[in-house]
């Protein structure tokens, strides 16, 4: 049978295909597979000295990628999109806290024994810190998405984090709520002096940099910054470096029996929350990205929406 002329291709090969398209599924097991059968190859202080090749250099280069892929136009315009700044930081840090506080304080009340206070405590950490940095700009091209908003949002999200975040975690972890063993500390042992010096260090060296410096060459060098990145499909390459960032994690996770040190219920807790909040907030997210009161707009005037 035919369409257009053409054989209509056979239920395996539409198959073959379908999961060909969803390499990145795939990766994401392979990638946690690999870290819990060698988890010291990709820790922190291990034989590819993670904490600087993947840490540093893969969230470097996404940005690096990110730079040279995208429009400098469009970055600003993004950048002038005030509506979408405001949805998306009172959503990330105000919205998306207050839910998971207030459901840990739930689970607090009901005085049950069966989830560990470490996974609780982590859990509000969670949701005080911004946007994540590489995964966020990785997934939305994967996506489809407005990659220059989500560019610009990270940006935002990250340097007001380095402010707001601390502010957060002194508000919902207080030590008269039984919260003092989750209270951070900078490696150095200066205080918030020195995790604020990290912190913007980290963002210039990972982000800032290598994201304007991508931009520079490409304006420099559109034609060429074109061919090359066709030629060696950086877009796939950003993708690939992101599961490497992923496997690192896991890596440091198992290493450290991070899995082990908690109890099963809380495990369980983890992965049931984080999949009904990601729904609930994705539900909330295409609400208030199209509410119904301020009318329609023409689609190059509303890329906020997306």
């Amino acid at each position: 049978m035919s369409v257009n002329g053409k054989k209509k291709p056979s239920v395996l090969r539409r198959i073959v295909d379908y999961v060909i398209s969803q390499w990145f599924i795939a990766g994401l097991g392979i990638a946690v597979g690999l870290a819990a059968a060698f988890p010291k190859v990709g820790m922190t202080g291990g034989y590819i000295r993670a904490e600087w090749s993947v840490k540093y250099g893969c969230i470097g280069l996404i940005f690096l990628i990110t730079g040279l892929s995208l429009s400098t136009e469009a970055l600003i315009k993004q950048a002038k999109n005030y509506r979408l700044h405001i949805v998306t930081q009172l959503i990330s840090f105000v919205g998306f806290s207050a839910v998971v506080y207030g459901i840990v304080a739930i689970i607090r009340a009901s005085h049950t024994g069966k989830i560990d206070p470490v996974a609780l405590a982590g859990i509000i950490l969670m949701s005080i810190l911004p946007t994540t940095v590489a995964s966020n700009i990785a997934m939305t091209r994967n996506a489809g998405g407005n990659v220059e908003a989500a560019t610009i949002e990270v940006c935002i999200g990250n340097t007001l984090g380095t402010f707001i975040t601390p502010l957060l975690l002194s508000m919902y972890l207080q030590k008269r709520d039984g919260w003092g063993f989750i209270q951070p500390k900078a490696e150095s042992g200066n205080g918030l002096t020195a995790i604020y010096k990290h912190m913007g260090q980290q963002l210039g060296i990972t982000l800032f940099a290598p994201l304007i410096v991508g931009q520079i060459m490409q304006n420099i060098w559109k034609p060429q910054t074109k061919k090359y990145r066709e030629m060696f499909k950086l877009n796939y390459v950003g993708q690939v470096l992101l599961l490497v960032i992923i496997w690192s994690t896991f890596c440091n996770k198992f290493a450290t029996h991070a899995f082990e040190a908690i109890t099963h219920e809380s495990v369980i807790l983890i992965c049931f929350l984080g999949v009904g909040l990601y729904a609930f907030f994705t539900a909330v997210c295409l609400y208030v990205a199209r509410l119904p009161f301020l009318g329609e707009e023409q689609e190059d005037e509303a890329t906020w929406k997306r």
